[in-house]
């Protein structure tokens, strides 16, 4: 895939630099709390949504995120303590859901992301209906 992809990243500051700098042809929008993220969503419509699972948004933004169908979301989480909210909240059968590891170089995370990217739109189209 030749075109720039738009990608949302909920994180602190420190992770969204490393992986802006490992982000080759995609562009990062930057969101440091849930309802910025709800916002990013709504304004540029990215093709993938990556979520920080250490955040303290991440839980909230997961769930709003899913409500208003968004995908594909990939949730970094620690091999050693995932995330337990995923689990709880029936997020680890949500096909529209990925995890990787949080301890991934950024190069391999915006590679990843990338392919999950160019899988499936964030934004569904088809099941929205336009009278």
């Amino acid at each position: 895939m030749s075109e720039k992809m738009l990608m949302l990243v909920l994180s602190d500051e420190n992770r969204f630099s490393e992986l802006q700098a490992a982000a080759h042809n995609t562009e990062l929008v930057y969101a440091d709390d849930m309802m910025s993220a709800l916002g990013q969503y709504i304004v540029s419509m990215p093709q993938v949504i990556l979520i920080d699972s250490t955040h303290p948004d991440a839980e909230a933004a997961v769930i709003h995120l899913r409500s208003v169908d968004a995908r594909p979301i990939l949730v970094l989480v620690d091999e050693c303590a995932p995330a337990a909210w995923l689990m709880a909240r029936g997020f680890m059968d949500d096909y529209a859901i990925h995890t990787m590891s949080v301890s991934l170089p950024p190069g391999k995370v915006m590679a990843s992301a990338r392919k999950d990217g160019e899988r499936a739109p964030a934004f569904a189209y088809e099941h929205r209906l336009i009278s």
